[in-house]
């Protein structure tokens, strides 16, 4: 059963990449029943809730992209 929900939240780390659809749904799409017990779930296995997993992925892809638009040629 630990292998089962390991592999979920590892599909779900790479749709919450990936997708711009809502928490709720990509929970739904992987088989949980409740989005609590998908945001339990997924925090035990990654130390943070989706929403704070969405964000921190989010800004680092914008620092990053801050960074290559600063070293190119170019930018800034």
């Amino acid at each position: 059963m630990r292998y089962i929900i390991r592999k979920k939240m590892e599909a779900a780390q790479l749709r919450l990449l990936i997708s711009q659809k809502p928490i709720a749904e990509t929970a739904y799409h992987l088989g949980f029943e409740t989005i609590s017990y998908f945001n339990r779930m997924f925090k035990k296995e990654s130390g943070m809730s989706p929403g704070d997993y969405k964000k921190k992925v989010k800004s680092m892809e914008a620092l990053k992209n801050n960074m290559h638009l600063s070293s190119s040629p170019n930018g800034g």
